[in-house]
């Protein structure tokens, strides 16, 4: 009998697997942030300015208004004096419609008292003819107040005059509804009324 022998199986070496490299990621340097040096801060104003300070100092140059010894001898560069105002002199007297005969003298100020109803509409105004500015000098009015423990009274506006010089002259108050106004009325419903002060004015030595 006859043996016959398995042909042995044959073996295939499996091919090695190729490895590849990873390329390197590159890197790239962040580039160096210029660097400028600061410039000096120039001292050429300041060291013109102290020059110029003392300069005038040596030469003896005062402030505006004053002299060269700074005492106020700089002529009419000096600065004038603040202006003040003379105080008005007190009224030396009051007349009102039951006293319009005004004597007075020169540099006195009197007042002329009237009945203040400009709550109703109705004021009072210097009517003409003017008094003579050569004789007395308005000074304007002012108000007093009612008594207060007079129910619905009117108060009082007085207009304040200055004696100037020696003479005669006239002074006219007239009171009607907004008098010296763009709607100034007179008429039956609205009537005006007129207050005339005779003023005369003497040295004190005739009075």
């Amino acid at each position: 009998m006859s043996s016959f022998s398995r042909p042995a199986t044959p073996s295939f070496s499996r091919p090695a697997t190729p490895s590849f490299s990873r390329p390197a990621t590159p890197t790239f340097s962040r580039p160096a942030t210029p660097s400028f040096p600061r410039p000096a801060t120039p001292r050429t104003t300041t060291a013109l300015a102290s020059a110029v300070t003392a300069v005038l100092l040596a030469a003896g140059c005062g402030a505006p208004g004053t002299g060269n010894d700074g005492k106020g001898t700089g002529g009419d560069r000096g600065s004038a004096p603040p202006a003040t105002r003379t105080p008005e002199p007190p009224v030396t007297a009051t007349y009102d419609k039951d006293d319009r005969r005004v004597e007075t003298a020169p540099g006195e100020t009197f007042a002329l008292r009237v009945t203040d109803r400009s709550s109703a509409g109705y004021t009072w105004v210097v009517a003409g003819p003017e008094p003579d500015g050569e004789v007395v000098e308005a000074r304007g009015t002012r108000r007093e107040q009612a008594d207060p423990e007079q129910v619905g009274a009117f108060g009082s506006l007085l207009f304040d005059f200055r004696a100037a010089a020696p003479g005669t002259t006239r002074i006219t108050l007239r009171n009607c509804y907004r008098c010296g106004t763009p709607q100034e009325q007179v008429d039956r419903s609205h009537p005006a009324t007129d207050l005339t002060f005779d003023v005369t004015v003497r040295e004190r030595g005739d009075r």
